[in-house]
């Protein structure tokens, strides 16, 4: 009898441990995930993609932007050869990413975030973000047999 009470009581003992470190593991990723929510405000990456069948340049954050604010006055693209490059950035559904389409083609542009630049949660960049990367060639789509034959219509 004595045996089975050491058995179950040993039981019941690891049984507790067991439970207890799971709770404190499960509290200790809630912390984390808490600790990573309140990151501030910075970007992940800067890149050119093809968006719709078209050029894009994207900038990818860690958390969602603040959709209310102006982008134009926080985010300025400058050409190399032209200066400052009108157009507006707009904000992907998941508000991650700012999307500014159809730049110019084989251009040298610099991409500056400045800092202030708010999250939907209230932080801001803390320190400006700026970046240099050239927008790739158009390359050619169609193809023709010929140098511009003219075909009659009847």
């Amino acid at each position: 009898m004595a045996k089975c009470f050491n058995r179950l009581l040993l039981s019941a003992l690891i049984g507790g441990v067991l439970l207890g470190s799971a709770t404190s593991t499960t509290h200790a990723a809630e912390t984390t995930a808490a600790a990573a929510t309140q990151q501030s405000l910075s970007v992940i990456d800067l890149s050119e993609l093809q968006l719709d069948g078209a050029a894009a340049l994207v900038l990818t954050f860690n958390t969602p932007l603040d959709s209310k604010q102006d982008f134009a006055s926080r985010v300025q693209i400058t050409d190399e050869k032209s200066g400052k490059v009108d157009g507006g950035w707009e904000l992907a559904q998941h508000g991650k990413t700012l999307r500014f389409r159809h730049p110019e083609p084989s251009r040298k542009l610099t991409i500056n975030v400045d800092a202030g630049l708010k999250a939907a949660d209230g932080t801001t960049l803390s320190t400006p973000f700026s970046q240099t990367l050239t927008t790739r060639d158009i390359q050619p789509m169609v193809g023709f047999a010929s140098r511009g034959s003219l075909l009659p219509l009847r």
